[in-house]
């Protein structure tokens, strides 16, 4: 796993989920023509690993353990339909 500030992580995968939430929808409709709507998801992916190892920039390794991972991103969705 490549995390922020060139950190890396290697491990055992034991488990993992995915959840993504609703924030916002935003429909914009005018009489004749419609236009797009965008939502926005908050998407959260959970990740275990077993025996977890942290890999430093020159090659040092320092042993972890079990490691429990959580990533947010946001997802931006645009239907240019309008249906």
């Amino acid at each position: 796993m490549q995390l922020n500030g060139s950190r890396k992580v290697l491990g055992l995968l034991r488990g993992y989920d995915v959840r993504p939430r609703v924030i916002s929808k935003r429909v914009a409709f005018n009489s004749t023509t419609p236009r797009p709507r965008l939502t926005i998801l908050q998407v959260f992916l959970n990740i275990v690993l077993d025996d977890a190892v942290e890999e430093k920039v020159g090659g040092e390794k320092v042993k972890l353990g079990m490691v429990v991972s959580r990533f947010t991103k946001h997802c931006y969705e645009t239907v240019l339909s309008g249906r």
